[in-house]
């Protein structure tokens, strides 16, 4: 048995009920990514960050700072 849901049947839904769908749907996503190709024009701009990197590695900044500053320009 197969069940469709156009978009006015999903705002029909709750929030919470709509937001447990996405987190689902992204959990679904998440165990296939080995399966998600990865664009030529993305994997050329992580190579070019990477090898920017490589050459000064202090042009990079570590990931609690990167978070920190991204979480207080949130709460702005």
């Amino acid at each position: 048995m197969s069940h469709t849901l156009s978009t006015p049947d999903l705002t029909k839904l709750p929030v919470a009920v709509r937001l447990r769908l996405m987190e689902e749907l992204w959990l679904s996503l998440d165990a296939e990514v080995d399966a998600l190709p990865v664009p030529d024009w993305q994997r050329a701009e992580l190579d070019k960050r990477l090898e920017s990197f490589e050459h000064d590695p202090s042009s990079g900044r570590p990931w609690p700072e990167v978070k920190a500053r991204i979480l207080a320009g949130l709460r702005k």
